[in-house]
């Protein structure tokens, strides 16, 4: 049925799931966390027969068209030490209560260094952050 138009919500933001759905005939491409606004744009510019693709998902595309290697968002050199440090320990495994234990801080404020981290590198989840750190070469396979 051609005449239906489909857009993706997705958790996901590597280029493999968006070229994906895109190939597969999408007309548009979301994360799930997106405003009420932006899916409301989608919805009006797929139903006027064009294509849509977030601003989020359009950088992503490009960086990779551009051949570009480094991560999207933030460098980690926009970390301060300790976000670093915490950053390395949950890319080696460490849940947030071992963290909270080997740097005597509460699981509180572990949380919310994590959730800076995943910010300030423009990363959704633990996987995104293990990933980050291999690619960085601050953590590798043994």
């Amino acid at each position: 049925m051609p005449a239906i138009k489909i857009i993706a919500l997705s958790m996901h933001s590597e280029k493999q799931y968006i070229k994906g759905m895109l190939e597969a005939g999408a007309s548009g491409y979301l994360f799930k966390n997106c405003t009420y606004n932006q899916l409301i744009e989608a919805i009006k510019t797929v139903y006027a027969g064009k294509k849509y693709l977030s601003g989020e998902i359009t950088e992503i595309l490009i960086h990779d068209y551009l051949g570009k290697e480094e991560e999207l968002g933030a460098q980690d050199s926009d970390l301060t030490d300790r976000e670093l440090e915490i950053l390395k320990l949950f890319a080696e495994g460490h849940s947030t209560r071992s963290i909270a234990d080997k740097i005597f801080v509460s699981v509180k404020t572990v949380g919310s260094h994590k959730q800076n981290i995943l910010e300030k590198l423009n990363l959704k989840t633990t996987t995104d952050l293990v990933k980050y750190a291999l690619k960085k070469g601050m953590i590798t396979l043994d």
